[in-house]
């Protein structure tokens, strides 16, 4: 009798564990579908859209668009260096990288699109040098102004600064902001820092992020 009680309760126990590790929404790493869909992020903003009309004239449509971010995104899967930042007035210093080959490397800041493109463009200083330009977006909102310098195995390599204008390239959900570039040879070890020169804190609800990659995977 105590051995088919053993058995029964061990019975009992084994289908228990059965049943916690085969329920619906369970996975190996511990997060269920509903976790993960929760962990996306939305931005709802109201774009301006421009058609011409023959011969002259043009009209604008104001239309919704969401843009939507997970964690897990990742446009540069071949970064040597990618890290969340701040752009308030100060210095951010990246860990020790080495590049797979040698090759120029550019130094990017990424940031999403929560506010109107005009807007996020003046504020990353990616729009254009045209008068027009410069009358739309002054220079005190061009908010992204950076200098930076690169060790190579302990001592000074390359610098340079941002640029006020241009350097720039756009995909649907963010924006890319060239800092510069700077050549690096395989074996060595480096290290990147960005001194952001004005205060850049209102684009920080746009997850800036700082990224190092090779020249031809940008």
């Amino acid at each position: 009798m105590k051995r088919m009680f053993g058995r029964k309760r061990l019975g009992a126990i084994s289908a228990a564990l059965a049943a916690l590790f085969l329920a619906p929404g369970a996975s190996a790493g511990g997060h269920s579908a509903q976790q993960m869909q929760n962990s996306k992020r939305c931005y709802t903003v109201d774009e301006t859209f421009y058609k011409s009309h023959y011969p002259k004239a043009m009209t604008t449509e104001i239309k919704p668009i969401e843009h939507c971010y997970s964690d897990k995104d990742h446009p540069y899967r071949y970064s040597v260096v990618d890290i969340p930042v701040s752009l308030a007035v100060g210095s951010v210093r990246t860990p020790e990288f080495s590049p797979r080959k040698t090759s120029w490397h550019w130094i990017l800041l990424q940031v999403e699109k929560p506010l109107p493109t005009p807007q996020m463009v003046c504020m990353t200083t990616t729009g254009d040098d045209s008068p027009q330009s410069w009358k739309d977006c002054p220079l005190s909102d061009r908010l992204l102004q950076a200098d930076w310098t690169v060790w190579e195995d302990g001592k000074i390599s390359s610098s340079g600064s941002s640029t006020t204008h241009a350097d720039g390239k756009y995909t649907r959900d963010n924006i890319f902001k060239f800092l510069g570039k700077f050549p690096a040879l395989v074996g060595h070890k480096y290290v990147l820092e960005v001194k952001f020169t004005k205060d850049g804190t209102p684009l920080n609800v746009a997850n800036p992020h700082l990224i190092v990659v090779k020249q031809g995977e940008e």
